[in-house]
């Protein structure tokens, strides 16, 4: 499935959770190396987009790496429940707070906003290391 296909597909399960007078609630912050949507606060929305870009350079400084020029930057969908994460992504089992996905079509991150920030950075290091990788594997 391409890419946009799949990412608007999960972008219409994310927002059928929300009711019609609410849909002006999503947020979207974009940084560097991220692009962050939240039906939550403005606040938690930008503090969680700032926490990852602190982790990415974190990360570079401690595995050598450089600024990620080549990669898109990672979608990170925050929701408000376990609820909402199943409707979008019906196939994982309930206590599952975070996902990340990749292929050659899509990747993305999709987590509960607020459960465990430790699950944001973690998904995030599966997308540093694949971008890693693959950079790599390209000769930088």
């Amino acid at each position: 499935m391409p890419i946009r296909v799949r990412s608007l597909l999960l972008a219409i399960a994310l927002l059928a959770l929300t009711p019609a007078s609410a849909f002006a609630e999503w947020r979207r912050a974009e940084s560097p190396n991220f692009i962050v949507y939240s039906d939550g606060s403005e606040r938690t929305l930008r503090e969680y987009t700032a926490k990852l870009e602190r982790f990415d350079g974190l990360m570079r400084r401690a595995l050598g790496g450089g600024p990620q020029t080549e990669i898109r930057k990672l979608p990170v969908y925050l929701v408000n429940d376990g609820r909402a994460l199943r409707v979008a992504l019906p196939h994982l089992p309930n206590g599952i707070d975070g996902y990340y996905s990749t292929s050659d079509n899509d990747t993305f991150a999709i987590l509960v906003r607020g459960r465990s920030d430790d699950i944001l950075l973690h998904e995030y290091v599966h997308h540093f290391m694949a971008g890693t990788a693959t950079a790599g594997t390209r000769g930088g």
